[in-house]
């Protein structure tokens, strides 16, 4: 900005501005767009033209899709440098599956992917997302992320700023990989750090909620995603931000904090009608619809979400999640009939893409659908018995509670009571308080004498401070938080001094034990 306003010599003023206009869109500085447009303008060479419309692209996907790959094709014909015609191709793929209407083209391209004797990092991982979504076998799947990452790439040219990254790391969750989607994410947030990367930090944020609502902690996953949301909303991302809401909605909802969830989702969809993003937005508001009792809005949300997947090819039944949560809906107005259709076709596909977890959920939700519970409690069974071994904790914890129910309402109380124990225990490794709140209910019922809800400690923390505490827990200091979250040190002293509060302690050290975490070495 300095060399800019002395001013450079007129033969340098366009290089000047496509270097500041780069950081800028790296930054998250809202001048970015038009110091490129700039520097479109003030004439640059081959290449400096083909890295300005590469840096347009990162923000352009996100709020004018078609006209982010009418810059990024541009610039992918005329680019020679290997890495940049890999970032290149990310953004084409980006642009083309996030509109319906690109469907054809975005068809032709992965026709031509398959089909490639050698395909680039960046169409496998497009295919392992794909094919994840459409149900194919999880092994297929975990070996297209193995291959988009092998050489690193990937990561090294493309980086953890796109939605090819964020995509990848999806994949490997459909295929219920929590180690390998673990290390994606672990990688990525190393680089946002070293290389102060603010626009990629939301896209780590978002993937993170996932994670943790399906392998790990909802209280750690509600602080990633809003964390993220806050900063898209901020950064003007329109389209984008509902996605960042859906996960945060979620993961909110299994802490129990549902008119939160609400009034984060339950808005109409805007920018992001007939994207990628809006099958799982709806899922999710169908989600928080229905736990609110608008039963009828819920099944309108989720009937569409269905029909979204169906036209895409989209049949993994922990994609969208859509025939699981209408069919669970369903089960509840006793209309059982079209719930066992749906959830004979997610048992068809999960069965043969070897998805135990998406399995497990399936038989679950298909057997609340049976007319009695005493019908039920055998698939209950079944369906705790195969989600145990694997990493889909949460998902474990509720078959076990509608086990436990189904006993304790057949006179089964005593058993009723031991199934209810192992559900409470996983509510609280998973720090939900939305299912902990049901299983105690059930146990009360069934005469057991469940502990009482703690009133203090890591489930009182907000957002932020749980996301502080965890840096600090690592070993971080204040002055590392700031620069990771992108905020001042008095605000990280300030979240700190409440965070010590509600977890009843006095210093950094007591952190980790706090949290459950393992101290830092």
């Amino acid at each position: 900005r300095r060399a800019l306003a002395e001013p450079p010599p007129a033969e340098s003023r366009a290089s000047v501005l496509l270097e500041l206009g780069e950081l800028e869109m790296r930054a998250q500085a809202p001048e970015g767009v038009g110091r490129l447009r700039e520097a479109l303008a003030a004439g640059l060479d081959a290449d400096g033209e083909v890295r300005a419309r590469a840096a347009l692209g990162t923000v352009l996907v996100h709020t004018d899709p078609a006209a982010a790959l009418s810059e990024v094709d541009q610039a992918y014909e005329a680019a020679t440098d290997p890495g940049l015609r890999l970032r290149l191709e990310a953004f084409v793929m980006e642009a083309l599956i996030f509109v319906e209407a690109f469907g054809p083209q975005r068809d032709a391209r992965f026709a031509e992917g398959r089909a490639a004797a050698a395909p680039s990092p960046v169409t496998l991982a497009h295919l392992a997302v794909q094919d994840a979504c459409a149900g194919r076998p999880a092994a297929e799947i975990r070996e297209l992320v193995r291959r988009a990452v092998d050489r690193g790439e990937i990561v090294e040219h493309v980086g953890p700023g796109s939605s090819t990254w964020n995509l990848l790391t999806h994949a490997a969750r459909f295929a219920e990989d929590a180690e390998s989607c673990r290390a994606l994410l672990t990688d990525a947030e190393r680089m946002v750090r070293a290389r102060g990367l603010r626009f990629a930090s939301f896209f780590v944020d978002q993937s993170w909620g996932y994670w943790h609502r399906d392998f790990g902690s909802v209280a750690a996953g509600a602080a990633r995603a809003r964390l993220g949301y806050d900063q898209i909303v901020e950064a003007g991302l329109v389209v984008t931000a509902p996605a960042l809401a859906a996960i945060t909605a979620e993961n909110l909802a299994l802490l129990d904090r549902l008119d939160e969830a609400a009034e984060l989702i339950d808005r109409p969809m805007g920018p992001a009608q007939d994207t990628y993003i809006e099958p799982f937005a709806l899922s999710t508001r169908g989600l928080v619809r229905s736990w609110c009792g608008r039963t009828d809005e819920a099944e309108g949300d989720l009937r569409k979400v269905i029909a979204i997947a169906d036209g895409r090819g989209w049949r993994a039944p922990l994609a969208t999640r859509g025939r699981l949560r209408l069919a669970e809906l369903l089960a509840r107005q006793g209309r059982g009939e079209e719930a066992l259709e749906l959830m004979d076709h997610d048992i068809e596909v999960a069965r043969a893409a070897g998805t135990p977890g998406a399995l497990g959920t399936c038989v679950r939700i298909r057997a609340l659908a049976l007319p009695d519970d005493a019908a039920r409690i055998a698939p209950l069974r079944e369906a705790a018995d195969i989600l145990a071994p694997g990493p889909m904790r949460l998902e474990h914890g509720r078959a076990l509670h509608d086990l436990g129910a189904a006993l304790r309402r057949t006179g089964a109380k005593r058993e009723a009571r031991d199934v209810l124990r192992a559900a409470l225990d996983i509510a609280a490794r998973t720090e939900s308080a939305w299912l902990a709140r049901r299983v105690r209910d059930e146990l009360t019922a069934a005469g057991g004498r469940p502990q009482r809800e703690r009133l203090s400690g890591v489930e009182a923390l907000t957002p932020s401070e749980r996301r502080i505490v965890e840096l600090a827990a690592e070993g971080r200091t204040n002055r590392e938080i700031a620069e990771a979250l992108w905020v001042t040190r008095k605000t990280v002293e300030y979240h700190l001094g409440n965070a010590y509060t509600k977890l009843e302690i006095s210093s950094r050290a007591q952190l980790a034990d706090a949290l459950g975490q393992p101290a830092p070495a």
